[in-house]
């Protein structure tokens, strides 16, 4: 049947036996109901009757009325939306997106519908008809006065993706809330219903029922994996569906005769079993055996399935190890997790840091934590005169090689307790669980704090999780098909209660028993606000300090303002394409302004919510992208390639928030114009023949560095909001040159810092007139820094303001 034929759209449940149908486009009769009855069997609905119209437009934003559409927006889901103060419009394809916003003719207004109160919009339905068929499908999206864009909700009926892969609302006129039908099958029906069936005089269709109405609700409160109980060892594991569990215990890798041993099901989806013998450093895997009614279950009983809670794997594919002695992490001496405000990142791969470093070995041909924990207590090494106090690992947690030396990202993740294997140095003995740990206290011991990636939103291969449930861990449209808003093909189902519980458990597994100081979460548009906002609330409870950090989109959409109302800090995408922009002169100075200030109100509710970066693992390296060799090949960095990464990496410490530097973008690391090299160690692994051919760009953003985190830096180090005037810019014309002023409003004592930079190619004078040059020591241009002051060839200060040279920066301190 052609997707225009079809009658049925999806179907939700709403509880144990009913749910609503979405039909693909309105029902007509006013006196007859859809034919639909539920098979086998073709049995009658206990309940069928229509939604009504306002209870379909609170999920898709609008509805239908006699004469019109009415575009609706409940006021109390708009996170960043004060009423009686701020205004609404209503923007779209069809009134041409941005000249909708301030245009009072598509401004929202209170209504009072069915006693509740709206933000709506009325648009004649003739009018849109012809709309329609000039410019095909109509999307829409809500703004505020200021420009602010609201993010379109995940779960709408009527999302779509523009080809850009913006989230956009769709308004169907065909789909106008008549086209939703609430039923209900009534509890004996709804044990042994498989499908509802359309049975029309011209026309038949099947659609499979979703699992049943409670089935993605179920939760215990059971510990899960392997546990000690006295002398007793327990195996648990969480199956809903499942008709046998076995787990296969044995102290051989090779096997041999594995013991086997029924778990038997307790409570709601929980399967345990309880052991007399003391299986410590067994290995061990799961058998799940079950019926493959539909596509919503994967049971292959010959399967080896890894417990999701074992703490150790010997391999990617396991098996996994008895690990049941879990001692808590001692914390070194004196350490505490550094202040958010304080933070200064750097993004790493363990891999490429000690691929090609100078370090022992120990007889072990793939380098791994061993090597990590050389570099951390080695004060000649890179990482430590870098002078950052924090490392942001890419995924430590069991990653999907192939082979131990395959080289990986770490984004494809099978287990989120067990700790990579193959940088151990006995994997199958499980060494790697003792030789994190030390990684993590050779870090503390440098006051260098451990902030781990991890992926939530999708599963590596083999995915075991697949194995045990798919419908229950994995997203999934009405026909039972993983989705795919992470790119990776198998999106975990983050909001289910134990899917909810795994990462919550995993995470306060990494802080207690490893010592990790915070995460940063992969993607983290994919696990949702909601969730993201009961991680925070658990993890604080255990660690008040973790830092917790977000990527805040996916290719699904964008969280970054509803983030606000959180205590997650976010990577800021707009600053790291905006000062891409502006060190190239295609800046504005309202962008660098409200940039050096902390991205404030619109991304950042606190200083140090707002993460700076203008590099990462992903896409081309900085030197890269902004280098004028052909083929993006900077490799060869010319001279003003070099120029302007220090313009960009004096801008990046002169700003409000956390600062986050690539490992190697002090050095201009190059990947050679390679815009994707997740499978490219050769590029990725540090060259550190480049820490010395660049040595002037290294010392120059160490010293930046070093400065951010002295007392002087606390001018910028700010720990909380500080009031409009504790900045004061000044602004040359037509150019967007800027000098910016630091507690100009004395708020934080009488110290002040100055910071002005040209990223033009010629001079710029920027008026600093109410500021007296006597009053103020240079310490840095785009070259030089030194605290105590530059002697040379300073930066022309005149009654009339600072003389800017081409592509120049420069920085200031009270005298």
């Amino acid at each position: 049947m052609s997707e225009g034929a079809r009658l049925f759209s999806s179907i939700s449940w709403h509880s144990e036996s009913g749910g609503w149908i979405y039909l693909r486009r309105d029902w007509k009769s006013k006196t007859e109901l859809p034919p639909i009855v539920v098979g086998p069997g073709d049995a009658p609905l206990h309940v069928l009757k229509q939604v009504p119209p306002i209870e379909f437009g609170r999920h898709a934003c609008y509805c239908y009325s006699p004469r019109s559409m009415i575009f609706l927006v409940d006021p109390e889901t708009l996170g960043e939306f004060e009423l009686g103060k701020d205004k609404l419009f209503l923007a779209g394809n069809f009134n041409d997106w941005q000249t909708a916003v301030g245009d009072k003719e598509w401004r929202l207004k209170r209504e009072h519908i069915d006693g509740k109160l709206w933000l709506t919009k009325h648009v004649p339905r003739a009018w849109l008809a012809n709309r329609e068929k000039e410019i095909g499908p109509l999307t829409f999206k809500f703004v505020r006065g200021d420009n602010h864009w609201f993010q379109v909700d995940a779960s709408a009926p009527n999302r779509v993706l523009d080809p850009q892969g913006v989230a956009n609302y769709r308004c169907h006129l065909e789909r106008t809330g008549r086209h939703v039908w609430q039923f209900d099958l009534g509890e004996d029906l709804a044990r042994h219903a498989e499908s509802l069936l359309w049975q029309g005089l011209k026309q038949s269709e099947s659609i499979s029922l979703p699992p049943q109405g409670d089935f993605r609700l179920l939760d215990t409160d059971l510990p899960m994996g392997v546990t000690r109980e006295g002398d007793a060892t327990v195996f648990r594991m969480f199956a809903p569906r499942a008709s046998d569990v076995t787990v296969h215990l044995y102290w051989d890798l090779d096997e041999g005769e594995p013991t086997q041993l029924s778990l038997s099901r307790v409570g709601q989806g929980a399967w345990s079993v309880r052991s007399d013998l003391n299986w410590e450093n067994a290995y061990y895997h799961y058998t799940i055996a079950g019926e493959n009614q539909d596509a919503s279950s994967h049971f292959e009983e010959s399967f080896k399935v890894v417990d999701p809670y074992a703490v150790l794997m010997a391999s990617a594919q396991g098996p996994g190890i008895v690990r049941t002695e879990l001692p808590e992490f001692v914390e070194v001496d004196g350490y505490r997790t550094p202040s958010w405000q304080d933070l200064i990142v750097a993004e790493c791969h363990l891999g490429d840091l000690v691929q090609l470093a100078d370090v022992p070995r120990d007889g072990k041909p793939i380098p791994g934590y061993q090597e990590m924990i050389h570099l951390l207590k080695n004060p000649e090494s890179y990482i430590r005169k870098m002078g950052v106090n924090a490392l942001e690992f890419q995924p430590l947690q069991q990653m999907d090689k192939r082979r131990p030396e395959e080289y990986h990202w770490g984004y494809m993740t099978v287990n989120y307790f067990a700790p990579e294997s193959s940088y151990a140095f006995d994997p199958a003995g499980g060494s790697q669980f003792e030789e994190i740990r030390a990684m993590v206290r050779a870090a503390h011991e440098q006051g260098i704090a451990v902030i781990l990636d991890v992926v939530y939103n999708h599963v590596g291969e083999p995915s075991f999780l697949f194995f045990i449930d798919k419908a229950y861990y994995f997203e999934t449209d009405p026909n039972y098909q993983l989705m795919n808003w992470s790119g990776c093909g198998n999106d975990l189902r983050c909001s289910a209660p134990m899917v909810k519980r795994l990462i919550i458990d995993s995470l306060v597994h990494w802080m207690t028993v490893f010592g990790v100081d915070g995460f940063r979460f992969d993607l983290a548009e994919l696990i949702g606000v909601d969730v993201l906002k009961e991680i925070e609330v658990a993890l604080k409870a255990v660690k008040p300090e973790v830092i917790l950090i977000a990527e805040p989109w996916s290719f699904r959409g964008h969280i970054g303002g509803q983030l606000i109302n959180t205590g997650y800090a976010s990577w800021n995408d707009g600053y790291r394409d905006f000062i891409h922009e502006y060190v190239m002169a295609q800046g504005n100075q309202d962008g660098i302004r409200y940039f050096l200030k902390g991205s404030r109100d619109n991304f950042a509710r606190f200083p140090a919510q707002t993460v700076n970066y203008t590099e990462s693992h992903d896409d081309r390296s900085w030197i890269d992208r902004i280098t004028e060799n052909k083929e993006s090949n900077g490799f060869l960095p010319q001279m003003v390639d070099r120029r302007r990464t220090h313009l960009m990496m004096a801008i990046l410490m002169s700003s409000v928030g956390i600062p986050m530097i690539a490992a190697g973008q002090d050095f201009l690391r190059s990947k050679q114009g390679v815009n994707n090299t997740y499978q490219r160690g050769d590029l990725n692994a540090l060259d550190y023949d480049r820490w010395v051919n660049y040595g002037s760009s290294h010392d120059y953003c160490r010293s930046w560095i070093a400065w951010r985190c002295s007392e002087q830096g606390r001018l910028l180090r700010l720990d909380q909001t500080q009031h409009d005037t504790y900045f004061r810019p000044y602004t040359p014309e037509g150019v967007s040159s800027l000098a910016m002023l630091y507690n100009a409003n004395d708020a934080l004592g009488g110290e002040k810092v100055l910071f002005a930079v040209n990223p033009h190619h010629h001079i710029v004078l920027i008026p600093v007139h109410d500021l007296v040059r006597q009053h103020y020591i240079q310490i840095a241009d785009h070259e030089r820094f030194d605290v105590y002051g530059l002697e040379t060839a300073r930066i022309r200060w005149t009654s009339q303001g600072l003389w800017m040279p081409p592509l120049s920066c420069g920085l200031w301190v009270s005298g």
